[in-house]
């Protein structure tokens, strides 16, 4: 210790002061990271969901054949007089 100075445990005290600081904030990231995981998880899980439903709906749209229904009469508006 007398090599190092009269500060030297001060030092070393403030040092470790930061380190341990600096594994809080470590262990903090750690456990937003793992929430921002699982919520992109989960994101991925509802989108794939969604995506095989249109995928379905689409695939009944194509299969399914199409009638066509007339509609009733619309009066004509273009001022022809014809209809």
């Amino acid at each position: 210790m007398r090599v190092e100075g009269p500060g030297f445990l001060d030092r070393n005290i403030n040092k470790m002061e930061a380190v341990k600081r600096s594994f809080d904030d470590l262990d903090k990231l750690e456990s937003m990271l793992k929430k921002a995981s699982k919520n992109i998880e989960d994101a991925k899980g509802i989108l794939l969901k969604h995506k095989t439903n249109l995928h379905q709906l689409c695939y009944r749209t194509e299969s399914a054949p199409l009638a066509i229904v007339p509609g009733p009469k619309r009066p004509d508006t273009s001022g022809n007089g014809t209809q």
